[in-house]
């Protein structure tokens, strides 16, 4: 005999199944294993970068000019500075050196330079184009030297002529562009009064190098006696000067 118990319970009634609590897992950032990266081979190398350039015609130039100076000067002077700015001078035969040519805005213009050599006591001034055409200008004493030469040429002269400047610009509280400078001219001064003496100093008798300077601030004209580093007011009529030296004009 076969028996069978069946176990009965409330109609509707359900038995939970037991359950573990579940908590959330993280989510993490697993690195992926480093990869090689292939380096690329350079499309140039050093030497693609590098174009051979023709030599600078300045430099040719500039031995064409000095070899022409060289057969003007004496055997015991030599060439001692060589200046050289690049110029846009009148296409003609004097490259502008021929000041009685009128100029014109609608007149041809070739590029070239401006070489400035100063051998003994000389400066030679030479307008040159980009071949082979060399004009030589003028040539100027050291006493006879133009103002906007002297300032190419003459590192020193431009320092004491931008002291001038500035003690005039804030003495009259003027812009510096606005004080012009007329007249430079080297002297040596036999004493240290540089040739202003005020008759209340004594002064160390010595040689000394320097300029003066003539600067303009509208009308009125002011002037300054200058060694290598300082610069001394002086009034006009007031200065004593060695006579050795003629001033140097601005044309």
């Amino acid at each position: 005999m076969l028996l069978m118990i069946v176990g009965c319970t409330p109609e509707g009634v359900s038995t939970p199944i037991p359950t573990l609590p579940i908590s959330p897992i993280s989510p993490t950032n697993t690195p992926l294993p480093p990869t090689e990266t292939a380096t690329p081979e350079p499309r140039l190398s050093p030497s693609d970068l590098i174009t051979p350039t023709p030599q600078d015609a300045s430099l040719r130039l500039s031995a064409l000019v000095q070899a022409d100076v060289q057969t003007r000067l004496n055997l015991d002077e030599l060439v001692e500075d060589v200046t050289i700015f690049p110029m846009r001078w009148e296409d003609s035969p004097t490259l502008g050196c021929d000041s009685a040519t009128p100029t014109s805005a609608n007149i041809r213009r070739v590029d070239g330079y401006w070489i400035l050599v100063t051998a003994g006591e000389q400066v030679y001034d030479y307008h040159t184009n980009q071949a082979q055409l060399l004009v030589l200008c003028a040539i100027y004493t050291t006493h006879d030297i133009p103002v906007d030469v002297r300032q190419l040429i003459d590192p020193l002269a431009v320092e004491l002529v931008m002291l001038a400047q500035r003690r005039l610009a804030a003495q009259y509280d003027i812009l510096e562009r606005r004080v012009k400078l007329i007249e430079i001219t080297p002297y040596t001064w036999s004493d240290s009064s540089l040739g202003c003496p005020d008759p209340r100093q004594t002064y160390v008798a010595q040689t000394i190098e320097g300029y003066r300077l003539v600067m303009q601030v509208g009308d009125a004209l002011y002037a300054f006696h200058t060694d290598s580093e300082k610069i001394v007011p002086c009034p006009l009529g007031q200065e004593n000067l060695p006579i050795q030296a003629d001033s140097t004009p601005t044309s």
